[in-house]
């Protein structure tokens, strides 16, 4: 069942303006992340990954022959 694109955008202005989410949180669906409100969920470790996202990172600059440069 499809729903209207006012239903499936109410959660991108909840995570945006309520004052419990926090920046660098991870929210995904309630019901087997698939569907429903959003909740905080715990990030998978790969998600978590230096090593994994640095060699995303380069792997994304050889794609679009961009490169970019970014410090902490």
């Amino acid at each position: 069942m499809k729903k209207s694109a006012q239903k499936n955008s109410s959660w991108l202005w909840w995570l945006n303006f309520h004052i419990s989410v926090k920046g660098g949180d991870y929210y995904g669906p309630k019901y087997l992340e698939v569907y429903g409100y959003p909740v905080r969920e715990e990030p998978a470790k790969l998600m978590k990954s230096e090593t994994a996202a640095a060699k995303l990172w380069a792997y994304s600059e050889k794609l679009t022959h961009l490169k970019f440069d970014v410090t902490k």
